[in-house]
């Protein structure tokens, strides 16, 4: 059965001639408005991106002493460890800072934890084999280290220094780094900055913050133009970290993705193209979210992120062919390990009396890849999901966990924290570890599931679709599309603008894609215009050809073998004919006042 969704359309504002005057049209100062971005100054710093005033690093409280001792360093040829991550926004943040300090002649090396064997962070072997075998006296994190207090401690003791630069919110007790630059971190940003700025700052990727550092290191060298080489890590690492492309990540990613289009990092380029992109028809922050990312996060998921770093910082061609070739073969393996899991969590729930939580265990479950199927089912069940696997190294049982809007997974979390060795995450994705043989697995099923259903209760559990707009058929068209574009880079906090269209007439469909598991939708309007759509993940259609549908739909360009088509891309569907899961009745919100979009 299919989960019924509510179709909330966004209130349509009063806008002031000015604010239409400086946006060009009614629908985008509409767009504008509805994203809070509601002031003259705002819309001109939004719509031009590339003029946007950055701040600068020095804003970092402790920017320069770690500037100064970096260059201490390399004038020194003290042995420098980029300490990184497994994801993407771990692995770029790496890339960049290694590419940084290798044109700044420094004797630099770089370490990424192994998912499977070790955590996010700082880890005391890690530490200990850095220091004993690569002579390490220097160590700078990236996009980790703010909460590693004991670890920075053990470093300190073998008077190696150690720079913090992360993104993650700040402990109460920071670690006794040489240096933190994290904006989130008590006393690190300088108190004359304004709150817009604090907010910027706040807003960065881990690979924002590197490049932050990266940036103080060139300009301190009045070595500028390399900045260029570094902005397409940004903008691939900050779209993967799903923070708000908003302020100065909306800067960053606008120039990141036009250099990845100018071919400028050819990584990057053959990764595209090995995805079905041509980089001749532009980059957009949707083809690194669906053709980059996934690709890279696979590596540090199944095995190492190894080619995925080599992919980035390597010169050679040759070894970044190869590097595509790994890089898509674990997405492969990454894609077909998913489906598996998938399939035996959806039948465990259905072995299962409903509850307010889905909570599963199964061993030999790959400890990389439960956090997307989690994701999965999220969407398919509507629910809070807590996947598990035995971590058969220390024991443990190692949990995944994502949520929706209406509860927040880590205080869930929290609420039973007397079952855990550790856990950390944040409202809609967490994790957590705990010893079977002091919290049997049924115990702790038992208290994320009351404790869910306490955080639920009073709140209407179903899943919206936020419609920015209703238009009709005639609404539809190259002008709208090219309305949508100004709006890009799209992202977190700047979502891909969604509109509704109703009674379109069904004339046929097929299934496509390798699987036949897409949905080819050919259709027309009230007054005759045709459309094509395309409904992703969805392969059956259960309306009689000719009768009328409504649908949630984004517009965008086709350009298939030289012909290039509108297409609707489709969010959701609502037909008398479309069967609905019971728990939820059809609703409506709908806010609109439809006059004058165009204008």
């Amino acid at each position: 059965m299919i989960l019924e969704k509510v179709w909330k359309i966004k209130e349509h504002k009063d806008i002031p001639q000015e604010i239409i005057n400086v946006a060009g049209s009614g629908l985008l100062a509409q767009l504008l408005v509805q994203r809070g971005i509601d002031s003259v100054q705002k819309i001109t710093d939004f719509l031009n991106p590339s003029q946007m005033k950055i701040t600068s690093p020095f804003v970092f409280c402790d920017m320069q002493k770690s500037v100064d001792r970096i260059f201490d360093a390399i004038e020194k040829q003290e042995k420098i460890i980029i300490y990184g991550d497994f994801d993407c926004d771990g692995v770029t943040s790496t890339s960049l800072l290694y590419k940084t300090l290798t044109h700044l002649g420094a004797n630099v090396d770089y370490y990424i934890p192994n998912r499977e064997n070790e955590n996010h962070g700082l880890n005391t072997k890690a530490l200990v084999k850095l220091i004993a075998k690569q002579r390490a006296k220097l160590i700078i994190t990236v996009d980790c280290g703010v909460s590693d207090v004991e670890q920075v401690a053990f470093a300190n003791g073998f008077k190696v220094d150690v720079i913090i630069t992360d993104h993650h919110e700040a402990p109460a007790v920071l670690p006794e780094a040489y240096a933190i630059i994290n904006p989130k971190a008590v006393n690190a940003l300088d108190k004359d900055l304004n709150v817009e700025q604090i907010n910027a700052l706040n807003e960065l990727a881990g690979v924002g913050v590197a490049f932050k550092l990266a940036c103080a290191l060139l300009e301190t060298k009045k070595d500028y133009d390399f900045a260029n080489n570094l902005l397409p890590f940004v903008a691939v690492g900050t779209i993967a970290d799903v923070v708000p492309i908003l302020y100065e990540n909306r800067s960053f990613v606008y120039a990141g993705l036009k250099l990845i289009e100018s071919g400028i990092h050819y990584g990057l380029t053959k990764l595209l193209e090995s995805g079905g992109y041509e980089i001749k028809n532009g980059v957009t922050s949707e083809n690194i979210a669906f053709g980059v990312a996934p690709r890279i996060n696979a590596a540090g998921r199944l095995d190492t992120v190894e080619p995925a770093v080599k992919l980035l910082i390597s010169d050679n061609k040759s070894e970044i062919d190869l590097c595509v070739e790994e890089l898509n073969n674990f997405n492969r393996i990454r894609q077909d390990i998913c489906e598996d899991i998938f399939n035996e969590a959806v039948e465990m729930i259905q072995n299962e009396p409903p509850q307010d939580a889905i909570v599963l265990y199964k061993q030999g479950w790959h400890i990389g890849i439960i956090g997307i199927v989690a994701s999965k089912l999220v969407e398919k069940f509507y629910k809070p999901v807590f996947l598990m696997t035995l971590d058969e190294n220390t024991g443990f049982v190692r949990c995944s966990s994502r949520s929706i809007p209406e509860v927040h997974i880590r205080n869930v979390i929290a609420d039973n924290e007397s079952l855990f060795e550790y856990f950390g995450g944040h409202s809609q994705a967490a994790g957590l570890v705990f010893d079977p043989k002091k919290s049997p697995f049924e115990k702790v099923k038992s208290a994320l599931i009351e404790s869910t259903k306490q955080q639920a209760e009073g709140k209407e559990l179903v899943p919206r679709v936020n419609i920015d707009l209703e238009l009709d058929g005639t609404d539809i068209g190259v002008e709208l599309i090219d309305t949508i574009k100004q709006l890009e880079p799209f992202g977190e906090g700047n979502k891909t603008p969604v509109f509704a269209v109703k009674n379109l007439v069904l004339s046929s469909f097929k299934t496509m894609g390798q699987k036949n598991n897409h949905l080819k939708i050919f259709c027309e309007s009230s007054d005759g215009r045709p459309f094509e759509c395309v409904y992703w993940n969805h392969d059956s259609l259960n309306i009689p050809q000719g009768k009328e549908f409504d649908v949630v739909f984004y517009p965008k360009l086709n350009v298939f073998n030289g012909i290039t088509t509108i297409q609707l891309d489709v969010q959701d569907v609502k037909s008398e004919f479309v069967v609905k899961d019971e728990k939820s009745d059809f609703k409506l919100y709908d806010h609109r006042k439809k006059t004058n979009i165009f204008r």
